[in-house]
């Protein structure tokens, strides 16, 4: 039966998932400091999205208190206090996708999960793309982060279906799920758990009474029970189930990529009818690696690979971790005992993770390498929103297209070329990671005896990790 029911969801999988495929964005996950095995806080992330784009790297310096934002309706948001510096990976035109790393250590990431909520209460015609923005600009940990959105979603509500946001420091991380209108509810990740986020919402269990581990709405569980989404009747009140809409609930691209995470992460034989949990413990401690072999994953070995589809590559098919819309991977390693500039890094794949490396961008960085921005974040900022027109061409110049065309050479021939195309990636990135102590000694050396030269070594490495990234997209 087991059987029958992968052969069936196998099916469903590939027959409906190019008719929703706006509902798959994106891929996440998480390990706790006592998940891993160097102790850092780690973050993956697969940023998934349709349609023409191009990813733009920035520098943002602090900016002074006072300075205004507009938020989704044009309301204005004005920081109290200076902000904190942040690498800014902006996608223009894009609400949902940018991705930060601040200064103090902060990494925000988000995942699309849409609600059962028709009809919301926003005040100033809600927030969208200004709350993770907000979050990165100020927050000097996790959990103030997390208050940071809480008082931004309070005031204008959230101005689309539904989102988890994943937002974490060197000593903790939280899911932030966020409700069309202003219900919320942030979870911390325990410190010796791992958590996987498909598109939808994966929190359960909510205790009310526990405000250390649980920032919620206030009436969180009496508003389900208004709407009808939950009946105490029926048991203990259960936030996936209360508030997830049925199709992202019940979609075999969400059950597959939820299936195949807590399977290998957890060392559990499931099965795709089973009810997968929210945080478990690893099989092993995780590591750095282990993240980025899971965001190269197709499904290899199973009945829902690319291979017994027929498929000339698994990127014709839009369900798997590793997809045709992702635009690129990351892995956010998050040290509590080093410097937060160089404890903090954010390991980053360009385009499709299963055929680039992982290279490291430091939070410390201030210079992004050449050809990884478009203009500077000043003219970021104002075309965000509504780009002009020129923002998606090659001039000047822009890395992001070679990282494509070696993406769409690979596919063409995807069971030829694909093998090599990883070898040589994973040369390059294991490179990096066997001597990531080494360098890293080496560096906080150099800090005591010359801040100057450590700031332009810091720069340095990740400017020539990514040289040699490009150089390898350009070797066909």
């Amino acid at each position: 039966m087991a059987r029958l029911n992968l052969i069936l969801i196998a099916l469903m999988f590939f027959l409906s998932v190019k008719s929703q495929e706006n509902a798959f964005n994106c891929y996440t996950l998480i390990a706790g400091k006592d998940a891993t095995a160097d102790g850092a806080v780690i973050v993956a992330h697969n940023e998934d999205d349709f349609g023409e784009q191009i990813v733009n790297f920035y520098k943002v310096p602090a900016q002074p208190a006072g300075t205004e934002f507009a938020t989704n309706a044009g309301e204005t948001i004005s920081i109290e206090n200076e902000s904190v510096p942040f690498l800014w990976l902006e996608m223009p035109g894009m609400n949902f996708s940018d991705c930060f790393l601040n200064e103090s250590g902060v990494v925000v990431v988000s995942n699309q999960c849409s609600s059962k909520e028709e009809n919301p209460e926003l005040s100033f015609g809600g927030i969208q793309y200004q709350l993770r923005k907000q979050i990165a600009g100020q927050a000097r940990n996790a959990r103030h982060g997390v208050k940071i959105a809480i008082s931004l979603l309070e005031k204008f509500g959230y101005n689309s279906s539904g989102r988890t946001y994943t937002i974490a420091d060197p000593n903790e991380a939280y899911i932030l799920a966020v409700v069309n209108g202003k219900h919320y509810a942030a979870v911390r990740v325990p410190d010796n758990k791992v958590a996987v986020i498909p598109n939808y919402y994966t929190l359960t269990d909510i205790d009310m009474n526990d405000t250390v581990n649980f920032l919620v709405s206030p009436d969180l569980i009496t508003y389900a029970e208004r709407q009808g989404w939950y009946n105490s009747a029926d048991g203990d009140f259960n936030f996936r189930l209360a508030y997830a809409s049925d199709g992202s609930l019940k979609h075999p691209v969400n059950i597959g990529r939820m299936w195949r995470g807590v399977k290998i992460l957890s060392g559990v034989d499931y099965q795709y009818d089973d009810s997968f949990p929210t945080f478990f413990e690893p099989a092993k401690p995780v590591e750095v690696k282990t993240f980025m072999n899971l965001l190269r994953d197709h499904y290899e070995g199973t009945d829902l690979s690319y291979i017994h589809q027929k498929a000339d590559t698994p990127h014709h098919e839009e369900g798997t971790i590793c997809a045709t819309h992702t635009q690129y991977g990351l892995v956010a390693q998050l040290r509590p005992d080093m410097p937060v500039e160089i404890g903090a890094v954010l390991w980053i794949a360009m385009r499709r993770p299963c055929t680039q490396s992982f290279i490291p961008w430091y939070a410390g960085i201030s210079e992004i390498p050449n050809g990884f921005t478009k203009y500077d974040y000043q003219w970021a900022e104002k075309n965000h929103k509504s780009p002009e027109e020129g923002t998606w061409d090659r001039v000047p110049v822009h890395s992001y297209f070679f990282f494509k065309d070696y993406a769409d050479f690979v596919d063409e021939n995807y069971a030829f070329r694909q093998k090599e195309a990883l070898k040589k990636a994973q040369k390059t990135e294991d490179k990096y990671l066997e001597k990531q102590q080494k360098f890293e000694k080496q560096l906080l050396k150099l800090k005591e005896r010359n801040p100057q030269r450590y700031q332009e070594k810091l720069n340095e490495i990740t400017a020539r990790a990514t040289a040699k990234t490009i150089k390898n997209s350009l070797t066909k």
